[in-house]
Order: structure tokens, then C-alpha cells, then sequence
């Protein structure tokens, strides 16, 4: 479903692309993209809706993570995550907050530039559950992310990629108040959204 969106959206932008330049030291970047993370919450474009017809429960959630990053060489970018990812059901609701850092590597390319990527985050996952069996539960995840990604960058006028990438990530995850520990490896594509300021427009800003 996400690579036909991507491909969808590729297709739409493909009249208003231009060959990328590099990117420069010195600019800063902004992002916002879907995320592999612990609470099942992979939507596509950060948003979601399901609905499961043998046990009649709907489901609603949303993923955002909003990026800030900084070219510290030519092509190479470090920066902080943060993630936010929610989803709600009749039964239970899950809540994931995190942040960390990360480093995206850019290759020489045309209309689309690949990428190397790697990404660590910190945070905690409250989930609040009530079954018919053991009534309402709540509970608290501390948990460790880490992952990697490669991808394509699709540039628009320059300023504006458009992201696609498959991506690898493995978290553990530790209950606050019980000894036990949940580890887990993940793998899936990611889209999003990375729009570049350059030196001159920081500074007027």
C-alpha cells in the first residue's frame, strides 16, 4: 500500500522535478515521515483506520515523525527525531513518545538520489487495555530503538525530496513495573517528507 502511494505520488511530481545538486554544508533540514515503531502503528502517510469484521472493533491511529537536521559536510546530514504514534481501539489505547538521534548519508544521483541511513531512539509506550478476563490494565514500555534504512530521495524544485525507503529496526522494550522484556525485529518502507533551508533563507528567518 505505501509504495503505491509513493509510486502515485512520484508519477503526479515527475513533470515538476529537476536534476538535484548536492547538499550543502551548512543547510538545515525539516522532515515528517511514517516510522517502524512499537506500538503495530505503521500507517500509511501518518494516519490510519481499520476495522476487524470477526471481533465488530474499529481502530483509528496516527504516526508523526517530525525531524529537525543539520548538513555538518557536503551530503551528510545529523539531526533529532521525535515520534509520536497513538492507536485506539473499543478495548485499548496505545501511546508511544520517543526521540533520538540520527545520520543520513546522500549519494551522487540524478533524479533520484539514494541514501543510507541510521537512527536510534529513546521512549515510552503506555498502553491501557481492558479485557473481559483481567478487567482495565494499564501498563508502561521503556523502550530502545534502532534501526537503519536505504532509500531514494525524488527532488522537487530543489528544496523539497520526497522520501521512500526500506527500513530496519529492532527494539526492546522493558515493563516499568513487571521483569519482563519484549524484543522484537521489524522490517517495512518508510515515506516522508524532507523540505532543505539553506544558509541565506536561515538567516533572513
Amino acid at each position: 500500500m505505501k509504495l503505491a502511494v509513493c509510486i502515485f505520488i512520484c508519477s503526479v511530481l515527475a513533470p515538476l522535478a529537476k536534476t538535484s545538486a548536492q547538499i550543502d554544508k551548512g543547510d538545515w533540514t525539516l522532515g515528517l515521515a511514517t516510522t517502524l515503531n512499537p506500538s503495530g502503528n505503521n500507517s500509511v502517510l501518518g494516519f490510519g483506520y481499520s476495522y476487524d469484521t470477526d471481533l465488530e472493533t474499529e481502530t483509528f491511529q496516527y504516526n508523526l515523525a517530525p525531524r529537525v537536521g543539520y548538513v555538518i559536510k557536503n551530503n551528510l546530514t545529523i539531526g533529532l527525531d521525535l515520534i509520536l504514534t497513538h492507536s485506539k481501539s473499543d478495548r485499548n489505547k496505545n501511546t508511544f513518545i520517543g526521540a533520538g538521534p540520527f545520520a543520513r548519508y546522500y549519494f551522487k544521483g540524478g533524479l533520484l538520489r539514494p541514501y543510507l541511513e541510521a537512527q536510534a531512539s529513546y521512549g515510552n509506550l503506555a498502553i491501557e487495555a481492558d479485557s473481559a478476563f483481567f478487567g482495565e490494565q494499564d501498563f508502561d514500555v521503556r523502550y530502545l530503538l534502532m534501526g537503519g534504512a536505504a532509500g531514494l530521495a525524488f527532488p522537487i524544485k530543489d528544496i523539497v525530496h520526497i522520501d521512500l525507503a526500506a527500513a530496519y529496526s529492532y527494539q526492546s522494550g522493558a515493563f516499568v513495573e513487571d521483569d519482563i522484556e519484549t524484543n522484537s525485529h521489524n522490517i517495512g518502507l518508510k515515506l516522508g517528507v524532507t523540505l532543505f533551508l539553506d544558509q541565506t533563507v536561515s538567516t533572513q528567518n
